[in-house]
């Protein structure tokens, strides 16, 4: 899979959350991500991505940590938040990446 290729003619930004089954703050951001992705539905496609199932795209995109959120927009990381993120983080990540509708 080649995420830039994918987002390269996309109107909307990827957020694509790199995690793993075994990292707790990765667990806890799914939730958030759940939870707030209805807010961004027409402005942001997710996407989640196993760094143990996928290691290769995880070292293509240099993820050191996890959990970590990268902002992909026309085939470009625009944005990267890491570690653990807070719901209140995540909606400020989000809301600078999505214009207001």
């Amino acid at each position: 899979m080649n995420i830039n290729e994918l987002t390269r003619d996309r109107k909307l930004p990827l957020v694509v959350d790199f995690w793993a089954s075994w990292c707790a703050p990765c667990r806890q951001l799914a939730d958030d991500i759940e939870a707030i992705a209805g807010e961004f539905k027409d402005r942001i496609q997710f996407l989640r991505v196993d760094i143990d199932a996928s290691p290769e795209l995880a070292e293509s995109f240099d993820i050191a940590s996890v959990p970590t959120l990268l902002a992909i927009f026309r085939g470009q990381e625009t944005h990267r938040l890491g570690g653990k993120i807070s719901a209140q983080q995540l909606r400020s990540f989000l809301l600078g990446l999505s214009p207001q509708r």
